[in-house]
């Protein structure tokens, strides 16, 4: 216990000390140092004498957890406007006391509208395609024992995004005498504004000829636009110019062609008469081109067919002037019907029917005599009954107006004999028992009634089969 002793160490780096009550030697290393270390131990008592021994203290390493030496500074940004770059290197930001470390760096979000990325130890962030909002991200380096964590704010600014025409193709074909229409709300599409906000401009570019052909009428309850062009008129790269804005005026523009094909019109019949009627010894006539249009064909250029009920009804026609006579048998009389067929040069065509009553002839003869009548007068039908057949004699005694018509018990007229001014003389007329549409008449009393001048008189004659 009197001796004497001493402590010398090869290096700093390590401290010894002896603990004087407990005589213990206390080893401490200077920080973060490791090594093998001479430390030599002396003892000597009152009487001089010493020894010395040596011993070698080995200090090891241990790992040092990592920590921010570079907080990571907070970001803003406008929306649409990324990625940015907030650290190129984030080992400058994080430091570990231990050599030749290496960090991993990891990232996340609380918002997943924006996006953190670590890259080649750079530091990135983008928000999502039209997001405004703010978040927070948080940065880890781990040097594959410990970890430390930096948390730094990201907020993105709005900013307005114009709007977008859309669904619009490159060109527009319709047929002629069709209409182009959109619906405006289904061609524009903007991430801040409702579509009621948008104001849109839609208008045809300057085409000699073929822009004022066209009509434009806007919708604003259904918000639709139409383009109308002329009847029966067809053009081709005719240009359509959309523009759309927002209430802070940012504008889209589209331009696409319009093009109307033309299609052949059929032709058409025009105040042609359902129904004509002649007498079997005359003819009717009617003047086609007077009754056809066709827009694109000229009336020399349409050809026509026709097509009757009855041999007995015959037709010719003048392709050189439209013109279409009428004529039909001389013992022909009743109903035939006549079909009329147009076609133009591109193979159209349209059809109408006419109804042609051929009238029967009524015999009609002056009879010989001597003296003139000195009175009127109607005699009995003969034969009476008849069939098919009968003759009615009458006379005048000055030039009258004469109508000779034969009704049925009903008081209905049922034909017209006579309807003319004769002279004066002696009369006979034949009826053959048809109506005026030519029918055979059923068997019955009838009525014939003559007038001429102040002269009316009324018998009967029976029709018997």
């Amino acid at each position: 216990q009197s001796a004497r002793g001493g402590i010398e160490v090869d290096t700093s780096d390590l401290q010894v000390s002896i603990d004087p009550l407990t005589h213990l030697a206390v080893f401490t290393a200077t920080l973060d140092s490791t090594g093998i270390f001479t430390v030599e131990f002396s003892v000597s008592d009152p009487a001089g004498l010493s020894d010395i021994d040596t011993i070698l203290v080995t200090v090891t390493g241990a790992n040092d957890p990592p920590f921010v030496v570079n907080p990571i500074p907070d970001l803003s940004f406008p929306e649409d406007s990324g990625p940015h770059l907030v650290v190129a290197d984030l080992n400058a930001m994080f430091f570990d006391p231990d050599p030749g470390s290496a960090f991993v760096f990891a990232v996340q979000s609380d918002n997943p509208d924006i996006q953190v990325v670590a890259q080649n130890d750079s530091l990135w962030v983008d928000g999502s395609l039209n997001y405004f909002g703010s978040g927070t991200a948080i940065v880890s380096a781990d040097d594959g024992v410990f970890s430390v964590s930096d948390t730094f704010a990201v907020t993105i600014t709005p900013v307005n995004d114009p709007p977008a025409i859309i669904n619009l193709a490159p060109a527009y074909n319709i047929p002629e005498d069709d209409t182009l229409s959109f619906d405006l709300d289904t061609l524009a599409a903007d991430p801040d504004d409702p579509l009621p906000a948008l104001g849109w401009q839609v208008d045809l570019l300057s085409n000699p000829g073929v822009s004022d052909s066209i009509q434009v009428l806007h919708d604003p309850f259904s918000n639709e636009i139409l383009f109308i062009p002329a009847p029966n008129f067809s053009f081709s790269g005719q240009l359509i110019r959309f523009a759309v804005c927002d209430p802070a005026n940012a504008c889209d523009v589209d331009t696409v062609a319009f093009s109307v094909l033309a299609v052949n019109d059929p032709p058409a019949f025009s105040g042609l008469p359902d129904s004509l009627s002649f007498t079997a010894d005359s003819s009717a006539a009617l003047s086609l081109w007077d009754f056809v249009e066709d827009v694109e064909t000229p009336d020399s250029l349409l050809s026509f067919t026709f097509a009757v009920s009855s041999d007995s009804l015959f037709y010719s026609f003048n392709p050189l002037n439209g013109a279409l006579a009428l004529t039909a048998l001389g013992n022909f009389g009743g109903e035939a019907l006549l079909e009329i067929t147009v076609t133009d040069a591109g193979n159209a065509s349209a059809s109408e029917d006419i109804v042609v009553t051929v009238i029967p002839l009524v015999g009609i003869a002056p009879l010989a005599g001597g003296e003139m009548p000195r009175e009127f007068a109607l005699q009995q039908n003969y034969p009476n009954p008849f069939n098919p057949e009968t003759r009615i004699k009458f006379q005048l005694p000055s030039a009258q107006a004469v109508t000779l018509t034969v009704y049925n018990v009903l008081g209905q007229k049922v034909r017209t004999l006579i309807n003319e001014r004769l002279e004066a003389g002696y009369y006979e007329a034949v009826w053959d028992g048809l109506n005026e549409q030519g029918q055979t008449l059923a068997s019955g009393v009838y009525l014939y009634r003559m007038e001429a001048g102040d002269y009316r008189t009324v018998r009967r004659m029976v029709l018997l089969k």
